[in-house]
């Protein structure tokens, strides 16, 4: 039940980006290039005055690089992951 939940939103949110986005967000696997782009996201932010409330990622980061290597062997075997990573 609870996949088919995650696999109807990830689906849903699929067709809302451009073909270009979900490419990247598909070839993204490894936890430096999604910690890269929340950096480059922040940056913008920044650049914009608006960043609010980004510091609450930092930890959440360092809590997952933590657990990098199990993720590592889960994406590989999931084919909707590196779309929750999106959310």
């Amino acid at each position: 039940m609870a996949q088919v939940v995650l696999q109807r939103a990830c689906d849903r949110f699929r067709s809302e980006l451009s073909s270009e986005d979900a490419n990247l967000i598909i070839t993204t696997s490894k936890f430096d290039e999604v910690k890269t782009a929340v950096l480059q996201v922040e940056q913008q932010l920044a650049a914009r005055q608006e960043l609010r409330n980004f510091d609450r990622l930092a930890p959440f980061l360092d809590a997952i690089e933590t657990y990098s290597k199990a993720l590592d062997v889960a994406c590989n075997g999931t084919p909707y992951l590196p779309w929750i990573w999106v959310f």
